[in-house]
């Protein structure tokens, strides 16, 4: 079978060389690598089985409902690597490269501490997505969102992978997008959600409806406890 995570930078895979690994989870190793086709960088996931061919195809699909998001990292082409440094047959999917740190990250440092602003910047990023009847579905409680490096603390999200499921009025993924927000809301900050904020993330249809009644001044979702 070969073993997806022994490539070391300067290696090659088809047209990208390996500048590092970023990481590697149930489903695939994920490489950072030079396209040298243009000479940009990329992001390669390459898939651990090898029978799951219909399934990056179907992902690949749905991945390209998202084409003109600058919210959603783009996914650009995909293909079978076949029989190099002695791995077998494997689909690999090549992606737009997102600088910058993941939010679970930047929480578990410390770095963002205003649940408000971590709210807004989230459902703005969620808006524009919702607003085609997709959702992301897989935040995976912040390790799926980088915060892009240039923006700060709580700048701009980009979300980086997916739960590849079907479009729909209000499908699931909304609905799952919303929960992992508060979820992550409750996770920054050091007091109570009150209740209102519970109640948009909860009941509001979308992110947009939700960031629409949470900039009101009216709303202030942290309680903080009293030492």
């Amino acid at each position: 079978m070969g073993d997806l995570n022994h490539w070391v930078k300067g290696d090659r895979i088809k047209d990208f060389t390996i500048q590092h690994k970023l990481g590697s989870g149930y489903e695939a190793v994920v490489y950072l690598v030079r396209d040298e086709r243009d000479g940009k960088l990329r992001t390669l996931k390459l898939f651990k089985r090898t029978n799951i061919l219909a399934d990056v195809q179907h992902t690949y699909k749905h991945w390209l409902q998202y084409a003109g998001l600058s919210s959603v990292k783009q996914c650009l082409e995909w293909g079978v690597l076949q029989g190099q440094r002695r791995v077998s047959e494997r689909p690999w999917i090549l992606l737009d490269y997102a600088p910058g740190e993941t939010l679970a990250m930047k929480i578990e440092r410390g770095h963002i501490r205003d649940p408000t602003e971590l709210v807004i910047q989230l459902l703005q990023a969620l808006a524009p997505i919702h607003a085609r009847g997709l959702g992301i579905g897989d935040l995976d409680k912040g390790r799926n969102v980088i915060v892009e490096r240039e923006s700060g603390n709580c700048g701009r999200m980009v979300f980086i992978d997916m739960d590849a499921g079907s479009p729909a009025h209000r499908p699931p993924e909304i609905y799952e997008d919303l929960l992992e927000v508060l979820w992550l809301a409750r996770k920054c900050c050091r007091g109570e959600l009150q209740g209102n904020l519970v109640k948009l993330l909860t009941e509001l249809p979308d992110a947009a409806a939700a960031l629409q009644v949470i900039k009101q001044p009216a709303i202030n979702p942290v309680k903080r406890r009293t030492q």
